[in-house]
C-alpha cells in the first residue's frame, strides 16, 4: 500500500537507492545523537557548504546566516570551475 502511494517515480528510484544503500549503508541509517529526529534541511544548513565563484581566496567565508548554507569562495570567478577549484578545501 505504501508503495502505491509513493507513485511511479519512487518505484523507479528504488533500485538505484538500493544500490546506494548497499554501497554506503550508514548513509541511510537514522542519525543518532545530535541529529536524531532533525529535519534534513536543519542538518544540511549545519554541515553543508556552498562554494561559489569569487575572487576571494579559496575557503573565504562570503555569507553566513542562521539556517542557511555557508557560502565560501571557490577561489575562481568562473562558475564552471567552482567544483574542481573547491576540491582542495573540501578533501
Amino acid at each position: 500500500e505504501a508503495e502505491a502511494e509513493a507513485g511511479p517515480a519512487a518505484a523507479m528510484m528504488r533500485p538505484l537507492l538500493s544500490r546506494f544503500a548497499a554501497a554506503a549503508p550508514h548513509a541511510f541509517e537514522e542519525p543518532a545523537g545530535r541529529w536524531q529526529g532533525a529535519a534534513p534541511a536543519e542538518v544540511l544548513a549545519a554541515v553543508g557548504r556552498n562554494f561559489v565563484a569569487s575572487d576571494e581566496p579559496l575557503g573565504s567565508t562570503l555569507h553566513a546566516a542562521p539556517h542557511e548554507l555557508v557560502a565560501l569562495s571557490a577561489g575562481t570567478l568562473r562558475h564552471p570551475d567552482t567544483t574542481h577549484a573547491a576540491e582542495e578545501a573540501v578533501f
